[in-house]
């Protein structure tokens, strides 16, 4: 598989998750009580292991737009969207990311950097 090839991989499934956490977060809005439903989650063993389980990838991931980001501002700006938002945000992030690079790998993971 070529480096293009591969951003374009990237692409695909990064806006797969964008449609995906679209879908699910209309559903959970519509359905659902982010108060009430959340108070029950995080009761729950297996709710809270999810949670840490999603904060410690949302760290992480954060970790890299930080590093990417050549902005301290344009960094923290994603970093607070992505805590509100969760893998939505995560998933526009990478498919921004991988379009700017234009096939090039180390630009995708480094940004001006590389």
């Amino acid at each position: 598989m070529s480096l293009r090839d591969t951003a374009r991989t990237i692409q695909a499934v990064a806006l797969v998750g964008v449609v995906t956490m679209t879908a699910a977060l209309a559903y959970g809005i519509w359905a659902g009580g982010l108060m009430e439903d959340g108070a029950l989650i995080a009761r729950l063993p297996w709710g809270l292991v999810t949670l840490i389980d999603i904060y410690v990838g949302i760290l992480l991931f954060s970790c890299w737009v930080v590093y990417r980001e050549h902005r301290l501002l344009t960094a923290a700006i994603w970093v607070v969207a992505i805590l509100s938002l969760g893998n939505l945000v995560t998933c526009c992030y990478v498919l921004l990311a991988a379009r700017q690079s234009n096939g090039d790998m180390k630009r995708f993971w480094m940004g001006e950097r590389g």
